[in-house]
């Protein structure tokens, strides 16, 4: 039991949003019976449970705050 508490403990926002999702669509699919209902429900699942979202993390959101970007200015001298 506490394997699974650890496991739920480490989801983001963006994943629980995900399984909602997931659940949204599968239900719109038992109710319409639409194909693509059933394809996007089973793709955020899959997506939410193995937390699978852009490749590299590429999407990643929190950044650490001493990766501060810094702009070094040069000062401008014109020719004379």
């Amino acid at each position: 039991m506490e394997r699974i508490k650890n496991y739920f403990r480490g989801w983001s926002g963006a994943r629980i949003f995900r399984v909602a999702l997931a659940g949204a669509f599968g239900i719109s699919y038992y109710y319409t019976q639409d194909t693509l209902y059933l394809v996007l429900a089973i793709l955020f699942a899959i997506q939410a449970l193995f937390n699978l979202t852009c490749p590299g993390g590429s999407c990643r959101t929190n950044t650490q705050s001493d990766n501060k970007p810094t702009v070094d200015v040069d000062e401008y001298k014109p020719k004379e």
